[in-house]
C-alpha cells in the first residue's frame, strides 16, 4: 500500500538556475490537511506558442458568468467565496467537542444493538484501514455506523488499553456514531482532537464486547493542533511532513509522486536520492505507460528547474516525444499508446502538465499537441470533469456529477501553470466543495485524494480553509505511527469469526 495518501501545499524551495530564480511550480510537501505538492502562481519563463495562446483564448470565458460576473435579477449578486464557505458545516468543530457520558438507559439499548459482531444479514464488505496512530485496524461495514476491530498492533496505545479484535466501536467521546454518517469521519476528528490540551491526550471509545458495552480509554501524546487559519504552514504540518520524509528515506515509497515529494522537502539527502534516480531515467522516446511517463516527466522537469542539472535534459526530451506520440486525436491520453482503451482525463492532465513544464525547461513541444489538449480540457472549465471524452460530470460507469477522481483539482493546477489564473480559480473553488466525495470515483484511493488539496489551494483562502478543516478526518486516520500515510479507499471482504 502507498505510504503517501495525497497531495498538499506548503512553501517550496527556490530553483537554483544560473540566470534567474524560479519558485517551483509543482512541488511536493506535506501540510496539515493534505499530503503533496502545489502549483505556485508565478510569471512564466517560456514563450507560449501562438497556437496554444489562441486555443486558450477560445476557452477562457467558458462559464465565466457563473463565477466572475453573474448577477441574478431576482437574487442579486452571487455570494462571495467567504459567504459560500460559511454555508458549509464545520465538521471539525462539530466532531471535536470534549467527551460526555452515556446514560445507563442508553447503554442497555446500545448493548442490545452493538454488544456482539452481527454476521447474519450484514455483508462484511467494507474498507479496511488503520485507526491512525492508535495502533488498531478496523473494518468499516458499508452502510452501518460502526467500526469492527480486526487486529491490534503490539506496544501501541490500543494494545495498552486492551482493545481487542472483534470489538465493535459504535461511538467516541460520548457521542454515538450517527446513523447517517460514515463512522470514519467522527473517528478521525476525535483522534485529532484527543491530541490537544483540551482533551488531555484522552480518546474514549464506546465499544460493544461480549454482549455488553464498555468504555475503552486510549492515551495519546499531546501535540500542537493543526492551525485552522493556516493549514499550509503550521508547526504540526511541518512535523507530519518531516516524519513522512524520514519514513520514505528509510522504507521507500510506491506512489507516482514520491520524487516530487522528496524534492520539495528541502532535505539534501532526499534531493540527492532523487538526483540518483532521475539520472538513471531512460532517454527512449517510447513511453509505454502514460501514468509512469506523465509523472516521470513532471518529476524530471521539476528537478531540472530546481537544480539546473543538464544530465536529465535528454530524458525530458525523450518523454516529451513519447507523450506527443501517445496523444489521441481528441486531444487527451489513455493508459498508453493510442489503442482500444479510450481517453482518461486524469492521466491526460498529468501528461499535459509535464509538457507545460518541459516547455518551461526550454524543450520544444509540438504546438498542435498543446492546442488539442486545451481544446479538450477547456470543455470542463468551471464544471465537473469527466472520465474521458464525455459530457462534463459523466464518469466511466455512467454516474452523473459530481464526479471527480482528482480531475477537477488537477484541472485547476494545469490552467494555473498555463497562466490562466481566473480559469484555474473556477476549478479550484469547485474542488473545495467536493470534500464529501473524496472517497468516491474510479481509483478513489489514489487520485481523488492525491490531487484534491493541490487544486483546492488555488481557491480563495476562505474556501480552501473550509475544505481543509472538513477533510482533516481523512488525513488523521491516514497518518501512522511510523510516519507513513496510508490510503483508506480500498475495499475488500474480510471474514470475521464470532
Amino acid at each position: 500500500m502507498a505510504s503517501l495518501s495525497g497531495l498538499g501545499i506548503m512553501s517550496a524551495p527556490k530553483r537554483n538556475i544560473p540566470t534567474k530564480e524560479y519558485p517551483m511550480r509543482l512541488t511536493n510537501l506535506l501540510c496539515a490537511i493534505a499530503v503533496i505538492a502545489a502549483a505556485a502562481a508565478t510569471s512564466h519563463a517560456w514563450e507560449m506558442a501562438p497556437k496554444l495562446r489562441d486555443a486558450l483564448d477560445k476557452v477562457r470565458d467558458t462559464r465565466a458568468g457563473m463565477f466572475d460576473t453573474f448577477e441574478s435579477s431576482v437574487l442579486g449578486k452571487i455570494a462571495t467565496p467567504a459567504e459560500m464557505a460559511a454555508t458549509q458545516r464545520d465538521w471539525r468543530a462539530y466532531y471535536s467537542q470534549p467527551a460526555t457520558s452515556l446514560s445507563d438507559v442508553d447503554r442497555k439499548e446500545l448493548a442490545a444493538k452493538y454488544g456482539r459482531v452481527a454476521l447474519f444479514g450484514r455483508p462484511r464488505t467494507g474498507s479496511a484501514f488503520p485507526l491512525g496512530i492508535v495502533g488498531a485496524h478496523v473494518i468499516d461495514v458499508q452502510g452501518l455506523p460502526e467500526l469492527t476491530i480486526t487486529g491490534v498492533d503490539p506496544n501501541t496505545p490500543a494494545s495498552m488499553a486492551e482493545l481487542a479484535a472483534g470489538d465493535v466501536i459504535f461511538g467516541v467521546n460520548g457521542r454515538v456514531f450517527p446513523q447517517w454518517e460514515d463512522p470514519r469521519v467522527p473517528m478521525g476528528y476525535a483522534i485529532a482532537a484527543a491530541q490537544t490540551e483540551t482533551h488531555g491526550g484522552k480518546l474514549t471509545l464506546h465499544v460493544g464486547r461480549d454482549g455488553k458495552v464498555i468504555d475503552v480509554t486510549i492515551r495519546l501524546r499531546i501535540s500542537e493542533p493543526y492551525d485552522e487559519a493556516n493549514p499550509y504552514d503550521c508547526p504540526r504540518a511541518k512535523q507530519v511532513a518531516a516524519d513522512a520524509v524520514q519514513y520514505i528515506m528509510k522504507e521507500g515509497d510506491d506512489t507516482f509522486w514520491a520524487e516530487l515529494f522528496l524534492m520539495a522537502c528541502g532535505d539534501e539527502h532526499a534531493i540527492a536520492l532523487v538526483r540518483d534516480r532521475l539520472r538513471q531515467t531512460p532517454v527512449s522516446e517510447f513511453v509505454g505507460s502514460n501514468w509512469f511517463g506523465g509523472y516521470k516527466l513532471v518529476a524530471l522537469c521539476e528537478y531540472y528547474l530546481l537544480t539546473g542539472d543538464k544530465q536529465v535534459l535528454p530524458a525530458i526530451r525523450g518523454h516529451v516525444r513519447g507523450l506527443e506520440k501517445n496523444q489521441m486525436p481528441a486531444g487527451g491520453w489513455s493508459h498508453g499508446p493510442p489503442g482500444g482503451y479510450g481517453l482518461m482525463n486524469q492521466v491526460g492532465q498529468i501528461c499535459f502538465i509535464g509538457l507545460v513544464l518541459a516547455e518551461e525547461c526550454g524543450v520544444e513541444v509540438n504546438p498542435n499537441v498543446m492546442s488539442r489538449a486545451v481544446k479538450l480540457l477547456g470543455r470542463f472549465i468551471g464544471t465537473y470533469g469527466a472520465y474521458g471524452d464525455h459530457a462534463p460530470g459523466v464518469a466511466r460507469y455512467g454516474q452523473n456529477a459530481p464526479f471527480d477522481n482528482g480531475i477537477v483539482p488537477a484541472h485547476a493546477v494545469l490552467f494555473d501553470l498555463l497562466g490562466e489564473k481566473v480559469v484555474a480559480n473556477r476549478s479550484a473553488r469547485r474542488s473545495c466543495y467536493l470534500y464529501r466525495t473524496r472517497m468516491a470515483g474510479h481509483a478513489e484511493h489514489i487520485f481523488s485524494i492525491a490531487w484534491s488539496s493541490v487544486g483546492a489551494s488555488l481557491a480563495p483562502k476562505s474556501e480552501y480553509n473550509m475544505y481543509a478543516n472538513n477533510l482533516l478526518w481523512y488525513y488523521e486516520l491516514a497518518r501512522q505511527r511510523d510516519g507513513s500515510l496510508k490510503c483508506l479507499g480500498r475495499t475488500r471482504t474480510i471474514a470475521l469469526s464470532g
